[in-house]
């Protein structure tokens, strides 16, 4: 058996979640099987677990932001990550965030104390509702806010209202992930859109993903790790596995990232969960230093659209 097909086997071995996207992005299957295996997700495996603590008032553990990862929030962010289908459960949950956060400036606001709403949050909300195909007005507008609050530089920074002139990795990131998957809610692509998420590109191709523009050093060793899942923070699989789905252009300045792939592979062709962020989540998917599905799964399909 070959490298790929060990691969593929083992992938197809593991959650609901990873025989969806296995199915999907690496065999390209269509059809009933494929809307199958992503109806599994909320019955089995860590999709039911996580829907099974959502609690009878739409949330999970009754907060809608706060702690983390095990909010209402970062929940439905973690049920996109899974790739979970549309249900009734979580499109409620979404519209008590929504009802509850959506704010004058036509984003995400969560806190009374303040009196505008969070970049990164408001992202990373609509990526969560664009993925869920909700159909409600306010997520048009929230995206035309994130585009209001793109900097000089072409990238995001949720500190730009307190004078920060640089873009912020983990900011540009979550921005950029959201005003992509509204895009592909809408069926077809906006200039105002593509520029803006242009722009983003280039501000992190400038960096190399991971690199300060002035010294040419990492900024923080994190952004280097294979973390599964993704939550705020910037980390250079999250940047590749955005590209690798919008199919932007090659570029020399991604060589590094690409080869940092190859190194991080095991001997047995896998690769491993090499850090996990902190703070508290549901439940432990996959073990630190270990084989991980999730970041095989991943990195196999980088290397797909890079080749």
């Amino acid at each position: 058996m070959n490298n790929f097909q060990n691969q593929i086997s083992w992938l197809l071995e593991g959650d609901p979640s990873i025989r969806f996207q296995t199915k999907k992005d690496l065999l390209h299957i269509s059809g009933s099987e494929l809307i199958s295996e992503q109806q599994k997700i909320l019955t089995e495996g860590w999709g039911k677990r996580l829907m099974d603590k959502q609690e009878d008032n739409g949330r999970w553990e009754n907060a809608l932001y706060s702690p983390k990862f095990r909010s209402t929030f970062y929940s439905l962010l973690l049920l996109k990550n899974l790739r979970a289908p549309v249900s009734a459960k979580i499109n409620k949950a979404i519209n008590l965030i929504l009802d509850k956060g959506f704010y004058n400036d036509h984003g995400i606001n969560l806190w009374p104390s303040w009196n505008r709403s969070e970049t990164c949050v408001s992202g990373m909300f609509l990526t969560i509702m664009s993925h869920f195909a909700l159909d409600d007005k306010r997520t048009q507008k929230m995206s035309e806010f994130l585009l209001k609050e793109q900097m000089k530089d072409g990238g995001w920074n949720c500190r730009a209202h307190k004078g920060a002139t640089h873009a912020s990795f983990h900011t540009t990131m979550s921005v950029m992930e959201g005003l992509w998957e509204f895009q592909k809610k809408q069926g077809g692509k906006s200039e105002r859109i593509e520029t803006a998420l242009a722009k983003g590109l280039e501000f992190l191709l400038q960096h190399r993903l991971y690199r300060s523009h002035r010294t040419g050093k990492i900024v923080d060793y994190k952004m280097t790790k294979m973390i599964f899942p993704p939550q705020w923070q910037f980390d250079f699989m999250r940047f590749l596995d955005y590209a690798q789905e919008k199919k932007i252009a090659k570029d020399e300045r991604l060589n590094e990232a690409i080869e940092l792939i190859f190194s991080k592979q095991t001997p047995e062709g896998f690769w491993n969960q090499e850090l996990l962020h902190s703070g508290r989540m549901h439940f432990s998917m996959e073990t630190i230093g270990k084989a991980s599905r999730w970041n095989t799964l991943r990195a196999i399909r980088v290397l797909n659209w890079w080749n």
